[in-house]
C-alpha cells in the first residue's frame, strides 16, 4: 500500500514459470493535517496504469518485459498488477531486474509511480 510520490521500493519475488499478481493501494498524501497518512483512498478515475520490468534502475535501461495492469474499480484507489506465465518464464533466474508501476492520465498530463523495486526470479523445480 503506497502514497502517492512517497513509494518505497518493495522486493517482488517469484519463480520462473509462475503467474505473479500484485495488488496496490493509492492513498492521498496530500499532507493536510487533518488526513492522517495512509487512511484516505486516493481515487484512480481518470487514470490508466502501466508495468515495465528492466534490466536495473535506471530510466535508460531498455525494458525487457511491459506488463498490463488493471483499475477495475477506480473509486476505491486499488490497481492489479499481473505478470502471465510466458512473460515470467522468459525472465532469466539469477538475474537483476528492476519493475516500475505508473498511473497516468490522458495524454500522460500527470504521471506517478506507484510501485517499484527489485524483482527477483526464482529457479523453476520442475
Amino acid at each position: 500500500m503506497l502514497a502517492l510520490g512517497q513509494t518505497t521500493p518493495v522486493e517482488l519475488n517469484v519463480t520462473r514459470g509462475d503467474s505473479l499478481n500484485h495488488k496496490i493501494t493509492c492513498y492521498d498524501d496530500s499532507g493536510a493535517p487533518a488526513i492522517p497518512v495512509q487512511t484516505v483512498v486516493y481515487p484512480l478515475t481518470g487514470y490508466t496504469a502501466e508495468g515495465e520490468i528492466k534490466t536495473n534502475e535506471s530510466t535508460s535501461a531498455p525494458i525487457v518485459v511491459a506488463f498490463s495492469c488493471s483499475i477495475p474499480t477506480p473509486a476505491n484507489g486499488i490497481l492489479f498488477a499481473a505478470l502471465t506465465p510466458a512473460q515470467v518464464y522468459a525472465l532469466t533466474p539469477g538475474t537483476a531486474y528492476w519493475y516500475q508501476i505508473r498511473i497516468y492520465t490522458a495524454g500522460h498530463a500527470a504521471v506517478y509511480t506507484v510501485g517499484h523495486g527489485p524483482l527477483i526470479i526464482g529457479k523453476s523445480t520442475f
